[in-house]
């Protein structure tokens, strides 16, 4: 009688016994444990990018730990692997293959190892969904969106077939399959036509419609007050960046020269009127297009001031006589007096006004122009005392002897260098 037991295992160790009638036989069986062993090692693989492979192992018992390694570096389920033990069998499963699953695999399993390589050959991008045409409203926010057979395939961008650099508001998102061209508070000049092209130069275009909206003040002009000689400074800005615009003074296009001018920067707009005078008091409006804004600006009068007043002064008779003023005003309305009446300018006198200064001129003084002469302005006044020096008397044309008949008249003459003076006659 025999009692066969194929591929013992621990389990079957024990005493065995054989009974017949009366009679009866034992023996002990002890299982020594066979060491663990790979029974099946794994295989190289070939695969094409974006397939799903497994690695396979079975060794000859149940439920061993094992360890996975990729080009020598522990791999866990984090990097996106799967792990399976199915009793003596071990599988390390690759969803979704890329080029960086190119390498060595290695599985460990108490003391005992197998290696095998995964070749990984590249696969081209398609476009699974191409570009599409967008519309929208300046400034909005649009995308420009395709979608790729694979994750991270690098994509350059063309707008209106040349390259598109990124900004601060226009900017180029990857994720994964997903390609997105953001394009924030777009203007009339994003409007084109936009390309995607992948490396092995597939492309997609589409257009972008951007509808414009009219410009329009989003600061309107404030009415100023500022007294006489100040700068006054109107601004106002607009919903759009460097328009040109047009001012006006009282309904009328105002005329621009070193004085008064006007500032385009960016969305705002500026006159700026330096040194302000009383006329230049009104109503000014911007205007733009269909659009336009306007402000009073009242002008302060200043009180007139004399800078520089009348000096006394003294003249030789027969010389020029100059008296000269200078007002805090140009061309101010002023009065001259002389000896407190108003002066009259004859042929051999004048009054000059020329902006701040004010001039008194007598050509040749005489004596009889010897007095205090006064200016007024406004409240204000100042005055002067002019001294007439009287020149000393030549004879110009002197004497000269005759010669006449008895009974005839004479005349002497002579001309002396000052009229209606008094002289004597003397005979010998």
């Amino acid at each position: 009688h025999t009692l066969s037991i194929k591929k013992a295992d621990l389990e079957d160790e024990a005493e065995y016994t054989i009974r017949l009638e009366d009679k009866s036989s034992s023996a002990l069986l002890l299982v020594e444990e066979a060491p663990l062993c790979i029974t099946q090692p794994i295989s190289d693989i070939e695969c094409l990018e974006g397939e799903t492979v497994s690695f396979v192992c079975e060794v000859n018992k149940e439920n061993a730990p094992a360890m996975w390694l990729k080009d020598g570096v522990i791999i866990t389920e984090e990097d996106g692997f799967e792990f399976i033990m199915d009793g003596k069998r071990h599988i390390l499963k690759i969803p979704e293959v890329t080029i960086d699953h190119d390498a060595e695999f290695t599985v460990k399993i108490n003391g005992c190892e197998s290696k095998a390589r995964l070749r990984v050959e590249e696969v081209a991008a398609q476009f699974t969904a191409t570009l599409k045409d967008v519309e929208g409203r300046e400034g909005q926010d649009v995308e420009l969106e395709c979608i790729l057979s694979k994750p991270g395939v690098k994509v350059r961008w063309l707008k209106n077939r040349k390259p598109l650099t990124p900004s601060d508001r226009i900017k180029i998102v990857c994720d994964r399959y997903r390609h997105i061209l953001r394009i924030m508070d777009t203007i009339p000049e994003d409007e084109g036509e936009y390309t995607a092209v992948l490396p092995n130069d597939i492309e997609s275009s589409a257009m972008l419609k951007i509808y414009e909206i009219p410009p329009f003040f989003t600061t309107p002009l404030d009415d100023q007050e500022i007294p006489e000689k100040e700068m006054a400074i109107f601004e106002c800005q607009l919903s759009k960046r460097d328009r040109a615009v047009k001012w006006l003074k009282d309904g009328k296009e105002l005329t621009l020269d070193d004085r008064i001018q006007a500032i385009t920067d960016g969305f705002v707009q500026q006159l700026i009127i330096d040194d302000a005078r009383l006329e230049d008091a009104g109503r000014y409006t911007c205007v733009m297009s269909d659009e336009e804004t306007s402000g009073n600006l009242k002008v302060e009068e200043l009180p007139i001031e004399i800078l520089k007043p009348l000096r006394n002064t003294t003249v030789v008779e027969g010389e020029k006589l100059l008296l000269e003023v200078e007002l805090s005003k140009s061309n101010y309305p002023v009065t001259w007096k002389k000896d407190g009446v108003t002066f009259v300018p004859t042929e051999n006198s004048r009054l000059i006004v020329d902006g701040y200064i004010h001039r008194l001129e007598i050509d040749a003084a005489v004596v009889e122009d010897e007095a205090n002469y006064s200016l007024f302005a406004g409240d204000k006044s100042c005055k002067a005392l002019v001294l007439v020096e009287e020149s000393s008397i030549e004879i110009i044309k002197p004497l000269e002897d005759q010669t006449i008949q008895e009974k005839e008249p004479v005349v002497f003459t002579c001309e002396l260098s000052k009229p209606g003076v008094k002289v004597s006659w003397l005979k010998e």
